[in-house]
């Protein structure tokens, strides 16, 4: 993303921007706000040797200010870009340097016109958007370089990163960013110091969701884009998360999208879990080490295919996977699922989706790993009875559920969930429920059935193995 601060360059009218400057305090040197040097080149105004006075013995210095494109937009001033080069902020709750900050499409109104760099360097917020009324903001994008920040508060927070990035598509309402090398270090928590670190992560096409301020988009409510998360890392006093990788993969021709996530391996080591002091450790303290692990692995991957169009979504394969615990398979079709891929949806969308949605089948299954005889584990502790009883309680509560439904609409059915789930809990193997009706259904025909307990319209069965 080379490109993320090009702007497409506006016609020369030095006027607005000589008057734009003069009343954010910007043309004339003040107490507030001074410079060595400015060359004005055409829409291009640039400050060498800033110094911006916070107050209170609080400064923002830099070694150049570059403004372009000044304007105004529905009667607030706006820059195409801002740039700064070697930013130094010295200020009783922030201290740090930026080598480059930069970011476009910047609403400059508000009591000084450096607020939005004191709001992204002092609350550390650098996020591309400058958000505010509807039809008045747009998105623009953001780079910063070699960060180095430290905020003192009730927690101290220390962020460094190498390469921050986000360059926003507003028509399709998505992003494409970039991190390198981030971390940020809590200290004085409660629980310690806290430290996260991600060497990097990459995505193309993000979608922004809700952050369109100019109309009411939620965006896209699946992700349809390319990225990958490498070497994310938290540590603390009482717990570790590792990820080493993650990735997403979409391959899109014409309407039709294959989206195929791969997470290897998540792990998250609770072998400190008794240094853990908030008001309700000792209840997830007993709970670990109930379900006695040292280390919890998981791993997920899926792959979907969709039709943008028709609102065709087919889940080919869906994972999830606990080492030691539980292996959870699952797979399905739908269609009339056109607003979880259309750019810029709205709420009237998602409502409408809720008639067009049709289900075809569904399929889910769960193998037991042991995942079984730690869950009774911890509710034998609860119930105050051995892991053996409450398993034997457990198949006989399910047994009589069976017994009870014979006599009810589906009755068959309750009896074949009622005999699989028993044999499950009892012996553990894998549990399989299917959805496979005679002719698709839609949200409504699901309600219907749900209030008529006719769980064979559901083409509903349960499995054991």
């Amino acid at each position: 993303m080379s490109d993320v601060l090009a702007v497409v360059p506006r016609a020369e009218d030095s006027a607005t921007s000589e008057e734009i400057l003069s009343n954010l305090g910007a043309w004339d040197k003040s107490d507030k706000f001074t410079w060595e040097e400015r060359e004005i080149n055409g829409n291009n105004y640039v400050y060498e040797n800033v110094k911006v006075d916070l107050g209170s013995d609080e400064t923002l210095a830099a070694d150049s200010m570059a403004l372009t494109g000044l304007h105004y937009q529905d009667g607030a001033p706006f820059a195409d870009k801002v740039v700064f080069d070697n930013i130094s902020l010295s200020a009783d709750e922030a201290k740090g340097s930026i080598k480059k900050l930069g970011f476009t499409k910047a609403d400059l109104s508000g009591d000084a016109w450096f607020l939005p760099v004191e709001s992204i360097i002092k609350n550390v917020k650098p996020g591309p958007f400058k958000l505010g009324e509807k039809n008045k903001s747009e998105m623009g994008n953001l780079l910063l370089k070699e960060v180095e920040l430290s905020i003192q508060d009730d927690i101290t927070t220390n962020i460094s990163a190498d390469h921050i990035a986000f360059k926003a598509n507003e028509t399709s309402h998505k992003i494409d960013m970039i991190i390198d090398d981030l971390d940020v270090k809590l200290s004085d928590t409660p629980e310690g110091p806290i430290n996260m670190s991600l060497k990097n992560m990459v995505y193309k096409d993000y979608s922004l969701g809700g952050l369109n301020p100019k109309t009411d988009s939620i965006g896209s409510l699946i992700q349809t884009g390319s990225g990958a998360i490498e070497g994310l890392k938290v540590t603390t006093n009482f717990m570790n998360i590792e990820l080493p990788k993650s990735t997403q993969i979409a391959k899109t021709k014409g309407d039709n999208i294959t989206i195929t996530n791969n997470t290897p391996s998540l792990t998250i080591d609770l072998t400190n879990i008794e240094n853990l002091k908030s008001r309700d450790a000792q209840q997830m303290i007993e709970m670990v080490k109930l379900l006695d692990y040292d280390k919890m692995v998981f791993s997920a991957k899926s792959k979907a295919t969709a039709n943008k169009s028709s609102g065709a979504y087919n889940l080919e394969q869906m994972t999830l996977n606990l080492k030691n615990g539980f292996n959870i398979n699952m797979d399905g079709s739908f269609d009339g699922l056109q607003a979880l891929f259309k750019d810029g949806a709205t709420t009237e969308d998602t409502e409408a989706m809720g008639k067009t949605f049709k289900l075809n089948n569904f399929a889910f299954s769960i193998e037991d790993k042991s995942i079984l005889d730690r869950a009774f584990k911890i509710y034998a502790q609860q119930a105050g009875i051995k892991p053996e009883a409450a398993r034997v309680q457990a198949k006989a509560g399910l047994g009589v559920i069976g017994l009870m439904g014979a006599a009810q609409p589906g009755g068959e059915v309750l009896a074949e969930i009622s005999e699989a789930a028993s044999k499950f809990v009892g012996d553990g193997g894998t549990l399989t429920f299917k959805l496979n009706p005679s002719t698709p259904l839609s949200a409504a025909e699901i309600e219907d059935i749900q209030r008529s307990q006719n769980l064979k319209a559901l083409g509903l069965s349960v499995t054991h193995k």
